[in-house]
């Protein structure tokens, strides 16, 4: 099986290649077309004719005719030439082994299906290949005979001279034969060649739509909230073991791999579960579901930095989405400082521009969390250069400004202020997260989050 990195190269590099070709495609066509218009006016026998634009719309239309008809042959005949041949038996019958095909073995060594695709038109482009082919060689000066007879009979139309009449036709023929036969030929044998290759995985999935379904629907770790960052992996099911046991190198598509992985994360086994995990985000690059699932294992590997690239990534694919915003910003507070708050101040500030963000209580909590982990790594790390003083007056600021968002967005209710109070006075209300607590002496800061001990704590 072609490694799904490769493959999405090797697609992507072909889509670009055959984007330029229909560019050139199109180019050729209008150039002909422009020519075209400008040949007509020599059909015309008198400019100051009542029948002058007849006579030019006339001689027009032959020429457009004779170009759509060239190019209908020679686009019918690319297609002809260029159907892949995708063969049926892998595990009996006659004809070449997948490989000889130049499919990789694609779905070697599995069970026949019951259901397969349809091979007629491969089978009847085969044949009339070797036909066509056969005529030609054997006729080929009547075929040149016919080409003439047929340009001969185009240059009588209109008041143009014969012989530029013959070379035109002869040119509008050939040149709209050739491009579109080329356009055509190419197409069916990378792009059509991709479709009916992703077709024949589908068929010959290893896991059933039902099992799919179940695997990847059921989360991967248990979380409590969204400042929950448990590395507590989700119960494992039946047909989790089910899934599991199915070998890596029968899965095919995203859908299958991102099962496998999923199941193989609840069963505990993550470095197979983030194989089959990272093959699905690559193979199924448009859906940044699999990028986060991919996130999740990376969580219950206990590996920050990889769970951060994950997120990363899904965020660069779906900018305007504050939740895998929220949690990619709650990652960074976690790695080493001055790195991780460093870049979660820059992406706050640049995502504040954006109201959508900016009105987010979280995003300011995390804002305001960033800047107190600045203000005590510039305390516990003095230096004579730059401006001591001046970056740790901003950066409480900055966390001051960030926590009165907080209020006034989400009120003294709720998750966001509890986490707020808790980070402020991690000691009291013992917590493990301490971002602000170099403030919770600061006159400020206390009387804007009041500390209110129950009667029985205190």
């Amino acid at each position: 099986m072609v490694d799904g990195t490769a493959s999405r190269r090797l697609r992507d590099t072909i889509d670009r290649r055959m984007n330029v070709v229909q560019k050139r495609l199109v180019q050729t066509l209008c150039i002909l077309f422009a020519g075209s218009c400008v040949v007509s006016f020599g059909a015309i026998t008198a400019y100051d004719s009542p029948h002058a634009v007849i006579e030019y719309l006339r001689f027009l239309g032959i020429c457009f005719g004779t170009l759509a008809a060239a190019g209908a042959a020679g686009a019918f005949l690319g297609f002809l030439f260029g159907v892949p041949r995708l063969l049926q038996r892998v595990n009996g019958g006659d004809g070449p082994k997948p490989k000889e095909a130049g499919f990789n073995n694609l779905g070697a060594g599995k069970t026949t299906r019951t259901v397969a695709g349809n091979s007629n038109l491969e089978e009847i482009s085969d044949w009339l290949t070797k036909i066509i082919v056969g005529l030609a060689l054997v006729n080929a000066y009547e075929i040149l005979g016919l080409g003439r007879r047929i340009v001969s009979f185009l240059a009588r139309f209109g008041d143009v001279d014969a012989n530029l009449a013959k070379a035109y036709f002869a040119c509008l023929i050939i040149a709209g034969f050739v491009a579109c036969f080329l356009a055509i030929y190419l197409e069916a044998r990378t792009r059509l060649t991709f479709i009916l290759a992703d077709i024949e995985q589908l068929l010959d999935g290893a896991l059933d739509e039902d099992a799919i379904a179940a695997a990847n629907e059921a989360p991967i770790l248990i979380s409590s909230g969204m400042t929950d960052l448990s590395r507590t992996p989700a119960p494992a099911s039946d047909a989790d073991r089910t899934v599991a046991q199915v070998p890596f190198a029968e899965l095919s598509t995203a859908e299958e791999f991102a099962a496998w992985g999923s199941a193989q994360a609840r069963l505990a086994n993550f470095q197979a579960a983030a194989r089959a995990m990272t093959e699905a985000a690559t193979r199924g690059s448009d859906d940044i579901k699999y990028l986060l699932r991919l996130a999740d294992i990376r969580r219950l590997q206990g590996n920050l930095s990889l769970e951060i690239d994950a997120l990363d990534e899904a965020t660069s694919k779906r900018p305007q989405d504050v939740d895998i915003f929220r949690r990619l910003i709650l990652l960074l507070l976690y790695r080493s400082p001055p790195q991780g708050f460093t870049r979660a101040i820059t992406l706050c500030e640049q995502a504040f521009a954006s109201p959508l963000f900016a009105q987010d209580p979280f995003l300011r909590l995390y804002y305001a969390a960033a800047q107190g982990q600045k203000a005590t790594w510039l305390r516990d790390n003095p230096t004579t250069e730059g401006n001591y003083a001046k970056d740790a007056s901003e950066a409480r600021a900055k966390a001051l400004e960030a926590t009165r968002s907080v209020i006034e967005l989400a009120g003294r209710e709720g998750p966001a202020y509890t986490y707020l109070k808790a980070m402020l006075y991690p000691k009291e209300l013992k917590s493990s997260d301490d971002d602000l607590a170099v403030f919770n002496t600061d006159p400020e800061f206390t009387a804007l989050v009041p500390l209110d001990l129950p009667a029985e704590a205190t």
